[in-house]
């Protein structure tokens, strides 16, 4: 996606983000990112858990996704006419520290 680019890399302690296969991808392609890990049990310093919070309660409590590939259209075209200034605020952009 940005192949010429240098990504800092924000993980949780999710069992998702703490895979060997993660680990190992991330330890050879050192030179492209920067790692900055979060403590345990902090959802509140993973400020995208704010914007999955929003869409579970949006797209994803709805029984009538089937099959999957429905629900992944259907979360795609939300995140696309998702207001930037909601977008924002979810974020915690403006916010002071």
């Amino acid at each position: 996606m940005y192949p010429d680019d240098f990504l800092f890399v924000v993980r949780d302690n999710a069992s998702s983000h703490t895979t060997a296969d993660l680990d190992k991808f991330l330890l050879e392609n050192k030179e492209r990112f920067g790692f900055i890990p979060l403590p345990t049990y902090s959802p509140h310093l993973n400020l995208i858990e704010r914007l999955w919070h929003y869409m579970r309660d949006k797209i994803t409590r709805s029984p009538f996704y089937e099959p999957f590939t429905k629900l992944c259209a259907s979360l795609v075209k939300w995140l696309q006419t998702l207001p930037f200034e909601r977008f924002k605020s979810l974020m915690g952009a403006g916010l002071d520290p």
